[in-house]
Parts: C-alpha cells; sequence; structure tokens
C-alpha cells in the first residue's frame, strides 16, 4: 500500500527586483502614493526624472556661460578703450611740438640751419 507523503511543492522563484527600485519605493513609501499603478511604470517615471535633472543641469551651464560672455564683454570693451587712449596718447606725444616741450628743460633746441655737406679735397 501507498504511503501518505506531503505533496511537493514546485519552488516559484520570486520577481526579479530591481534593489534600487525597491529602496526608493521604501523611502518614499511610494506604494500608499500610487495606489495600484504597476511598479514597472516606475523605471519610466525614474527615467522622466533623471532626463529631468539633465534638463536642469544643463540649463544651469549655459545661463553660467550666458553671464560670463557678458563679463568677457564688459571687459574686453575696458581694454579696448584703454588700448585706444594709450594709442591717442602715443600720437600725441611723438609729434614734433610736443617732443621740443620735453626736450626743452635739457637744453636741447630745433636745428633751424639746414645740414651742410662737406666735401674735402686732397
Amino acid at each position: 500500500m501507498a504511503k501518505n507523503t506531503f505533496k511537493v511543492q514546485p519552488k516559484v522563484k520570486p520577481e526579479k527586483q530591481n534593489k534600487i527600485a525597491v529602496w526608493i519605493g521604501k523611502f518614499f513609501n511610494i506604494e500608499e502614493a500610487v495606489m495600484g499603478l504597476p511598479s514597472h511604470y516606475m523605471y519610466y517615471a525614474l527615467w522622466v526624472i533623471f532626463l529631468i535633472f539633465i534638463y536642469i543641469f544643463f540649463s544651469h551651464k549655459y545661463e553660467n556661460y550666458i553671464r560670463e560672455i557678458d563679463h568677457m564683454k564688459v571687459e574686453l570693451d575696458e581694454k579696448r578703450s584703454e588700448y585706444i587712449s594709450k594709442k591717442a596718447s602715443f600720437m600725441r606725444d611723438t609729434k614734433k611740438s610736443e617732443m621740443l616741450k620735453k626736450v626743452a628743460p635739457y637744453g636741447l633746441e630745433e636745428n633751424l640751419v639746414a645740414p651742410q655737406k662737406i666735401v674735402v679735397d686732397k
């Protein structure tokens, strides 16, 4: 006669869950918030959140570049105006009349007599 034994239950593999998704679900208490939405939508939500963070990061980076460009434009305009003023000052100071004023304290004067050529006979 057959012996009475318990029926062997086949082992059911549990659903494979992403540890990150489980941790986020426990931390933010997602199950109460979504109330019946399937958990596979959570991956799409995380992907969208990731894309939003990327968008925010690049928009801040873009704004910083714009501020830096504006700052550099102001600095370039200042340097350009400084260059123009120094160039004008240099051009004014190299005129003959200005040079005569600068060398007058040293006793130098303008030569009014034209130079002459000296010819030596042998």
